[in-house]
């Protein structure tokens, strides 16, 4: 069963169906490349469905609540790249999903997995896990 995440607040503008990361006590940001993830946010806008007169509907900006799915949740995940399902999801510069390295030295920072395919730009169904770790070494 999942967890009931915390309240937080936005500490920037995040955009829907995002990875969040804390940012300060109870306020969230989107997450950048690799960071370490607390959650994905709601697809909800914090704006009206005028598509004519708004182009860029963000999910939260500075202050305002922040919708959070934690672990064990279903959510939608905006992506970056192309994605198959099952593959562990980590955030991209921008706060969408995309996979995880499975070579290097760097530990890998994980928050979702794929429970479908997608490709950049789609919101694809996810399962909220929460991870770290360091891939194969070539």
């Amino acid at each position: 069963m999942p967890n009931t995440p915390p309240n937080f607040l936005a500490g920037g503008t995040i955009r829907p169906s995002r990875f969040v990361k804390i940012s300060d006590d109870y306020t969230v940001q989107e997450a950048g490349a690799n960071d370490r993830i607390i959650g994905i946010c709601g697809v909800d806008s914090n704006q009206a469905p005028l598509d004519d007169l708004v182009t860029t509907n963000n999910h939260a900006t500075t202050g305002q609540q922040v919708k959070l799915f934690g672990e064990g949740d279903v959510c939608l995940l905006r992506l970056g790249g192309t994605v198959s399902q099952n593959d562990r999801l980590k955030s991209d510069g921008t706060g969408s999903g995309v996979i995880i390295a499975t070579t290097g030295t760097t530990i890998q920072h994980w928050g979702a997995v794929a429970l479908q395919d997608g490709v950049s730009g789609e919101d694809i169904e996810v399962l909220v896990q929460i991870g770290s770790e360091r891939p194969a070494l070539t």
